[in-house]
């Protein structure tokens, strides 16, 4: 599939961000007894935090390219950090009590929610041998940042928490998937702050598989597997920044990079987009939003889908 780029895409970038909507209420509400104070209070402030930066976006996409002011994300990374914060002392002065009430699997994803979106909004680019998530999670961790090397080592750690012979944790199928997804979230984050096209390719790639599974590991009808989606999507965008950018830079000749483009990102598009076609082949609200996402890849909606069975 190959169709005329708009001029604009060229300039132009949401790459940094992921649909935060779902995540603001992607805990069960937490009431009652003293031992969930703490899971209560720092789902509370990550709830704040999501919401601040869905309010970010929605006043301009521009606030989540790579690069903007640090102080419009600061109240949201403060109370990720509150709540992470918080996480970490419920786990650690109640872990017994939280496993048997259930809530172990809900402290364990508020903190590795917060890790990533601290993560994230600190922006701090991959070191030189850090690989992507799909190569491996604990030993990746040793080059990176400490956000992602606490939130690489807690995955398996919680991975290993939910298959226990005798006391495993539980968790919902939203907060399954997500966990399925962090570390391509992960890779996201490191391709759009790669500082070549080889090493952002790799990054991205990593990523849309990932997604792609924790997309698979939920009912087709559930509202995380859209969101995975389309989280998949604002992966293709940002690559398709990365390829015209780095392209540029690297002295790629316009042909080239609209060469790069079919190939990498216009497949990955219509594969997205058919995987979710029960959704939005009567939808025309859900088809409205999802043609506005391929806005930032040139991509026309007929052209994406024609291949759709």
């Amino acid at each position: 599939m190959s169709v005329p780029r708009p001029a604009f895409f060229m300039s132009t970038s949401s790459s940094n961000f992921i649909p935060l909507l779902l995540i603001s209420f992607s805990f069960a509400l937490i009431a009652g007894c003293e031992t969930a104070r703490y899971i209560r209070n720092a789902q509370n402030h990550f709830n704040q935090a999501a919401q601040v930066e869905n309010q970010l976006l929605a006043k301009s996409l521009a606030a989540y390219q790579a690069g903007a002011d640090a102080s419009s994300t600061a109240s949201a990374l403060s109370d990720y950090k509150i709540a992470l914060s918080l996480a970490d002392k419920a786990i650690m002065d109640n872990h017994l009590k939280l496993r048997q009430e259930k809530l172990l699997g809900t402290a364990y994803m508020i903190k590795a929610m917060s890790l990533w979106r601290i993560s994230d909004l600190n922006g701090t680019p991959p070191a030189i041998l850090e690989s992507p998530s799909g190569e491996s999670l604990r030993e990746n961790s040793v080059f990176s940042s400490p956000e992602r090397k606490e939130l690489m080592a807690l995955i398996p750690t919680i991975m290993q928490e939910l298959s226990d012979p005798q006391h495993p944790i539980t968790l919902g199928t939203r907060d399954l998937v997500m966990l399925k997804a962090l570390p391509g979230l992960l890779d996201h984050d490191r391709g759009r702050l790669a500082n070549s096209l080889d090493r952002a390719d790799a990054f991205f790639a990593s990523a849309y598989i990932i997604l792609g599974e924790a997309a698979g590991a939920a009912p087709l009808d559930h509202p995380v597997h859209i969101y995975i989606v389309m989280a998949q999507l604002q992966t293709l965008n940002a690559w398709t920044f990365a390829i015209d950018r780095f392209g540029r830079m690297e002295g790629m000749s316009p042909v080239a990079r609209v060469k790069l483009l079919s190939e990498k990102i216009d497949p990955r598009v219509t594969r997205s987009l058919c995987s979710i076609k029960p959704l939005w082949q009567d939808n025309d609200g859900m088809r409205k939003q999802l043609t506005q996402f391929l806005l930032f890849t040139g991509d026309s909606w007929d052209e994406a889908v024609k291949e759709c069975k």
